[in-house]
Order: C-alpha cells, then sequence, then structure tokens
C-alpha cells in the first residue's frame, strides 16, 4: 500500500495526465480502481469495496462513523435551503472584485474557444488552402492538433481554476477552525494556471494573429492575476502538499518514525 499525501487531489489541477504523484494521490487510485470494478454501482459489493478503499486511504477515520447509515431521499425543505444558500453565496461571490476581475477572463476566453462557426470557417479556409496546393496536407493536419492541444489547455486550466476559487471563496464565509482546507492554496492552483495559460495561449496567437480577440486576453488574464494576489498576497507562498514539497534523506531509524519529511520552501512559484 502506497503512503498517501493528505490533501493532495484537493491543491492539484486535475490534470493527471501530466501528474507525477499519482501513485500517492489515493483519488486517483481510487477511480482507477472503481473504474475496474466488477460490481455493479447499485450493489452492495461496489460500495463495500469504494469505502474499503476509502478506509484504506484514511486509516484514522471512525469506520462507525458511517456504517450503517441509511440513505433516504431529499425533502423539499431541503432542496429549498440549498437553493438560498447558494443564491447568498452567489450574491457574496459577486460582490468580490478578484473574482470578477477572473470571471471577465474567463468570459472572454470562452467566447472565443465556443465560437463553433470562427472555427468551422478557419477548419473550412484550410482545407481550400489544402485542395489548392498552398499548403501540404499533413502539415495542416499537425497544425490542427497543436490548435486542439492549445485549446483543450485553457479550458482546462480555466475550469480548474474557477471550482479551486469558487471554493475557495466559499471556504471564507466559514470560521477558520471550521474550513479543513486553506483557501491560499486553492487560490495557488488557480493563479498558477493563469500563468501556465500564457503558453498555449501564446501559441494559440501565433498561429491566428489576425484574430482581434486573443490579445485582450492577455490583459484580462493579467488584470485577474493582479486581482487575485492583492486579494489573497500570501497564496503563492503555501506549500502544496507533495507538489511544493520535496522529500529530505533521513536515517534508518527515523526512515520507521517519519517515511515522508519535506524541505521548507516553496517550489512552485
Amino acid at each position: 500500500m502506497p503512503e498517501w499525501i493528505s490533501d493532495i487531489y484537493c491543491y492539484c489541477n486535475q490534470w493527471c495526465e501530466r501528474c507525477p504523484l499519482t501513485a500517492r494521490c489515493a483519488v486517483f487510485a481510487g477511480t482507477a480502481a472503481l473504474g475496474a470494478t466488477e460490481h455493479e454501482p447499485d450493489s452492495e459489493g461496489f460500495w463495500k469495496e469504494l469505502m474499503e478503499g476509502f478506509y484504506a486511504a484514511h486509516p484514522d477515520f471512525p469506520r462507525d462513523a458511517v456504517e450503517g447509515l441509511t440513505v433516504r431521499p431529499v425533502t423539499e425543505e431541503e432542496l429549498l435551503d440549498a437553493r438560498r444558500t447558494q443564491e447568498a453565496f452567489d450574491a457574496r461571490l459577486g460582490e468580490e472584485a478578484a473574482w470578477a476581475a477572473f470571471a471577465e477572463y474567463r468570459d472572454r476566453l470562452y467566447a472565443l474557444l465556443e465560437d463553433t462557426d470562427y472555427w468551422r470557417g478557419r477548419a473550412r479556409t484550410s482545407a481550400e488552402h489544402a485542395a489548392l496546393g498552398l499548403c501540404a496536407p499533413q502539415e495542416l493536419m499537425r497544425e490542427a492538433g497543436r490548435v486542439t492541444g492549445y485549446l483543450h489547455a485553457l479550458r482546462r486550466l480555466s475550469d480548474v481554476g474557477e471550482d479551486r476559487l469558487r471554493t475557495a471563496f466559499g471556504l471564507l464565509l466559514r470560521p477558520e477552525e471550521e474550513r479543513g482546507l486553506q483557501p491560499d492554496g486553492l487560490v495557488k492552483v488557480a493563479l498558477l494556471g493563469l500563468q501556465e495559460a500564457r503558453d498555449p495561449l501564446a501559441d494559440l496567437y501565433r498561429v491566428f494573429p489576425d484574430e482581434d480577440r486573443i490579445l485582450p486576453l492577455f490583459a484580462a488574464l493579467g488584470a485577474a492575476e493582479r486581482a487575485l494576489k492583492g486579494r489573497f498576497p500570501e497564496a503563492l507562498d503555501f506549500l502544496r502538499p507533495g507538489f511544493d514539497e520535496a522529500p529530505v534523506p533521513v536515517t534508518d531509524r527515523e526512515a520507521g518514525e517519519r517515511p515522508w519529511t519535506v524541505a521548507s520552501g516553496s517550489a512552485a512559484r
């Protein structure tokens, strides 16, 4: 059984294909195990297997806290309460200038990514150029693959950033002792995503320099970064479990007591 890194999934960008730490992520392992299970989701065996994986990842969690619980339908009153809570949170979120700056970048980005008429027109023009011999079909296919990768990265980074920021702002509404996760760590994920988004955005501009919606995205991205850093000035100093920590050599005696020690300092800024 590998030693799981506590909360690692909470502070990651959910890009598992690129992550070097999936072997120590209980969520990744659990998802893979459920994908390989022979039990149907509505069977007792499925949930038993699910909970065994949970207990393995959380050895200190008391089993009697969940065993014996029954599932019942949600009541109308509970649905109404949940709706009111969400509406109150959305109203509170609307007052946050840092969120508004991120939302401006996100909305501009999605307006470009979801403009299907524009992308179909680009594809049609490229196909016509290939038919006329103005460009090689092989190069056209390679470029299409690269562009697809740029768009995928931009969308993924923005989606995860939005999720992390919503969670972070939601935590600010709770007493600090009840939060569990750290808002700074969640905001750091969003900030690193904005930093990383510059590369695919620049690559996209190199392919489509005449598209006048790309350059303004850099300004919106920069404004979102500045606003988030101003609202959460210590976010980039947060040490995300696993990602910003590194194992340091320990003696054989220490290894039995502390198999995973960390070096101080942030590895990602």
